[in-house]
C-alpha cells in the first residue's frame, strides 16, 4: 500500500513581462478585471484551457483540470519524460488486483503512466500519474511557449495555486457540493460501489457503500456540475497539487478526531513543513468523508506518481520579487540601494531550489554587467564576454531574469541554461 495521501495537480499563471498579439486574449480587457464575479466569458488560451476569477484578486483559475491532451502538447513539444524514474518523478503507480494483499489490491509500478494509467482515457481526461515537478515543468513551458508566439498578456504566467488560492476557488461550502451527505450520483467523481469494476476480489474492495456515481475511475473533465466560480471537479475525479508545503497546522480543524488519521499517520508529521506538497480535492478513489471535506488537505512526496494525480492550471497577474520566488522570504540586506551581495563561486552545475521555475544554472556576464550598471549595482571582476559567471546567488540570477525579460534593448537570445538541473528535493 502506499504511505502518502492521493493528490492531482492544478497549474497557475503568474505574472510575465512579455506581450502578446493572440486575438484571443484581450489584454486590456484582462487587465480592468475586478476579479469579483464570474459572470463573464472565460479566457482561452492556445491550447483550449478556459480561465476564471475565482475569489483571489489577479488570478484566473482554470475550468477544468489540465487533460490528457494538454499535457501530451507539453510532452511532444519538449520531449519530457514523465515515465522513468528521475529528479522529476518516481515510475508511475498504478492500482493493480493483489490477492495476497488484505484489501485485494496495491499500487504498483506495473508499466502505467500518463498515456496509459491502466484503465480507459480519451484526450478530455485528466491527465494522471503525474508529479509536483512533472506539474511545474508543464507550466514553466507553457508560459514560455505562449509567450515566445506573443500570445501571452503582458504581467501574465502560468504556476501552480498556493493552498490559500485553491481554498477560495473551492469556496467556502462544507463539500465541494453543497452541505448535504452523503453525495448524490451528479455530485461528483468518488470511490463508489461503480470504482469495483475491475477488480477479481470485489467483497474486499473499499468503497463508500452508499454512494454510486457514473464513472469507475477518472471522469471526462466538466461531466460534473460546476461550482458557484463556474469551475469543474474541485471535488473528486483527480487530486490537485499545490505549490505549499505540508504543515499539519493546516488541517487541524481535523486531526483532532483520531479515526481521521488512522492509516495516514503521516498527517501528523510534516518534515518541518518541507517534506510533502498540499494536495485537495479528492479523487476517484477518495471514500472517507474527511477526504470529501472542501477544507481537507492531503499530501504528497514532491516525484510521486499515483494514477489519480492530476492537474489545474491558474492564470495570475503579479509583480513578483525574486524573493517571492521561494517559500521562505530572502533575508534582509543591510546595502545601499541597488547593490548586490556576491557569494563564492557555485559548484557547477548551479543547482536551483525545487521551486525555482526558470532553471538558472548560468548566467552570462554580458547580461550580468549591463544589469549592474542599470541598478548601479558593483561589477565582478572582469570576465570574457559571454563567459559563464556562476557567482550569482538564486536571487541574483531570479533579478537579472526578471530585469532581462523587461528590457526592451535587451538582446533576443535564451540566457538560461539548456541542460537539465539536478537535485531537485
Amino acid at each position: 500500500m502506499r504511505n502518502c495521501l492521493i493528490v492531482g495537480l492544478t497549474v497557475v499563471l503568474l505574472s510575465s513581462s512579455l506581450h502578446a498579439a493572440d486575438a484571443r486574449y484581450d489584454t486590456a480587457w484582462i487587465s480592468n478585471l475586478s476579479f469579483t464575479t464570474s459572470s463573464f466569458h472565460p479566457v482561452t488560451n492556445s491550447l483550449g484551457m478556459e480561465f476564471l476569477p475565482a475569489g483571489t484578486p489577479n488570478v484566473l483559475v482554470s475550468r477544468w483540470e489540465t487533460r490528457v491532451e494538454d499535457f501530451a502538447a507539453f510532452v511532444q513539444a519538449t520531449g519530457y519524460d514523465a515515465l522513468s524514474e528521475s529528479t522529476d518523478g518516481k515510475r508511475p503507480f498504478t492500482l493493480e488486483s493483489d490477492a495476497a494483499n488484505p484489501s485485494g489490491y496495491d499500487w504498483k509500478q506495473a508499466g502505467g503512466s500518463w498515456q496509459d494509467p491502466h484503465f480507459p482515457q480519451t484526450p478530455r481526461h485528466p491527465a494522471t500519474c503525474i508529479s509536483y515537478h512533472d506539474a511545474i515543468r508543464f507550466c514553466a513551458w507553457l508560459t514560455r511557449h505562449e509567450a515566445e508566439q506573443g500570445k501571452l498578456p503582458k504581467g501574465w504566467r502560468y504556476r501552480l495555486p498556493t493552498d490559500e488560492e485553491w481554498s477560495r476557488a473551492a469556496g467556502a461550502v462544507e463539500y465541494p457540493w453543497g452541505g448535504h451527505w452523503p453525495p448524490t450520483a451528479r455530485d461528483g467523481n468518488y470511490c463508489g460501489t461503480e470504482s469495483r469494476i475491475g477488480f477479481t476480489d470485489t467483497a474486499k474492495w473499499k468503497c463508500l457503500e452508499i454512494f454510486r456515481d457514473l464513472h469507475p475511475r477518472t471522469a471526462p473533465v466538466g461531466s460534473y456540475p460546476s461550482n458557484a466560480f463556474g469551475l469543474f471537479d474541485m471535488g473528486g475525479n483527480v487530486w490537485e497539487w499545490c505549490s505549499t508545503w505540508y504543515q499539519t497546522n493546516l488541517n487541524k480543524a481535523d486531526l483532532n478526531d483520531p479515526a481521521i488519521v488512522q492509516g495516514f499517520p503521516a498527517l501528523l508529521e510534516d518534515g518541518g513543513g518541507r517534506q510533502n506538497r498540499v494536495v485537495r480535492g479528492g479523487s476517484w478513489h477518495a471514500q472517507r468523508q474527511v477526504d470529501l471535506r472542501t477544507r481537507f488537505r492531503g499530501i504528497g512526496d514532491p516525484r510521486i506518481r499515483f494514477d489519480d494525480f492530476g492537474f489545474r492550471c491558474i492564470l495570475s497577474r503579479e509583480e513578483r520579487t525574486a524573493s517571492d520566488m521561494y517559500d521562505k522570504p530572502a533575508p534582509k540586506q543591510a546595502a545601499r540601494r541597488g547593490h548586490i551581495r556576491y557569494s563564492p563561486p557555485l559548484t557547477w552545475p548551479f543547482t536551483p531550489p525545487p521551486d525555482c521555475p526558470f532553471e538558472p544554472l548560468g548566467q552570462i556576464v554580458a547580461d550580468a554587467l549591463a544589469f549592474m550598471k542599470l541598478t548601479l549595482s558593483n561589477h565582478p571582476k572582469r570576465m570574457d564576454h559571454d563567459h559563464v559567471h556562476l557567482q550569482k546567488k538564486a536571487t541574483d540570477v531570479l533579478n537579472i531574469h526578471i530585469w532581462h525579460s523587461r528590457s526592451f534593448a535587451c538582446r533576443h537570445r535564451p540566457w538560461i541554461a539548456v541542460s537539465r538541473p539536478t537535485g531537485h528535493v
